[in-house]
């Protein structure tokens, strides 16, 4: 999204789970060029030997080639929808927004402490986060900045419009999360969401930078 993320991130805990966020994003990336080229072969080649090996319908191979078109883009822009929200009420509220009174719902709250404990209590799997925000729902983002407008009505142009981005990709995700193909429209409409968030998020990250 040609955004400097890195201008919102100030500490040093931030900085290294977004070099995480993004070592991730340029494994999955497919490079320009020749390169582009082999690697996308490759996994064509792969998904062909998977359903031959096991008897599964041709189409699935062809659809997990699409697919792995869309998957770096999602996931992008939920972790970056993630990192605004926890910068935007750490500048607000403070380092501890999260346990202040009426930041954040006593549901999400809730929910958020029962995945940690489930979490704790399969230690031998990668942690998801440091931070509580990484344990919410893709849903519960939209209802934190409608909890805390006041803190970002100045970053879009309405509460209506930004929950209705996120409304719009958080069923996009969902069918993605559950290994299913999405429709070309789909693509697009995420495609276009991603250049309405790029539009709004680099007025803000460059005041940050300033």
């Amino acid at each position: 999204m040609k955004i400097d993320v890195y201008g919102i991130l100030k500490n040093e805990e931030e900085l290294r789970e977004l070099r995480e966020v993004m070592r991730t994003v340029t494994t999955i990336t497919i490079p320009e060029g020749k390169e582009k080229r082999n690697e996308k072969e490759q996994i064509i080649a792969i998904n062909r030997k998977i359903v031959d090996t096991f008897h599964l319908p041709k189409n699935l191979a062809s659809e997990a080639n699409r697919m792995a078109e869309i998957y770096p883009k999602l996931f992008v822009l939920e972790n970056l929808v993630r990192y605004i929200v926890k910068s935007v009420l750490t500048d607000s509220v403070g380092e501890h927004w999260w346990t202040r009174p009426n930041v954040v719902s006593s549901d999400i709250k809730r929910e958020v402490e029962r995945r940690k404990a489930l979490e704790g209590a399969n230690r031998w799997h990668y942690k998801r986060g440091s931070h509580e925000i990484f344990y919410t729902d893709f849903g519960d983002l939209s209802l934190i900045i409608g909890n805390n407008w006041e803190f970002f009505k100045d970053l879009f142009p309405s509460l209506r419009w930004i929950q209705a981005k996120l409304e719009e990709v958080e069923l996009s995700r969902n069918i993605v999360a559950h290994n299913n193909p999405l429709p070309k429209r789909e693509f697009n409409r995420i495609d276009m969401i991603l250049g309405d968030l790029e539009k709004q998020l680099d007025s803000y990250i460059g005041k940050r930078n300033d």
